[in-house]
């Protein structure tokens, strides 16, 4: 799901395919504590993935919309 995510509605339209994803069994992280975890997890070590990426990533004090969104999905894989 990379699609442009600039403002709310856009994310809304993610969210919808997202939660239709986890309807169809599309997560590997299923259950409410292990997705929890896995989006402590994944938040803890954000910095790294932007970095890795060459992507600018919030300053711990604002969060845009793709980023919240880019939470959501590696909540759902991450280990």
């Amino acid at each position: 799901m990379n699609e442009p995510i600039r403002n709310r509605q856009d994310f809304l339209l993610f969210l919808e395919k997202f939660s239709a994803e986890a309807a169809k069994g599309g997560l590997t992280n299923a259950s409410l504590p292990e997705f929890l975890a896995a989006m402590a997890g994944w938040i803890e070590d954000m910095d790294g993935y932007y970095t890795n990426m060459n992507q600018p990533f919030c300053d711990g004090e604002t969060l845009t919309w793709r980023t919240l969104a880019d939470i959501l999905c590696a909540a759902a894989v991450y280990e």
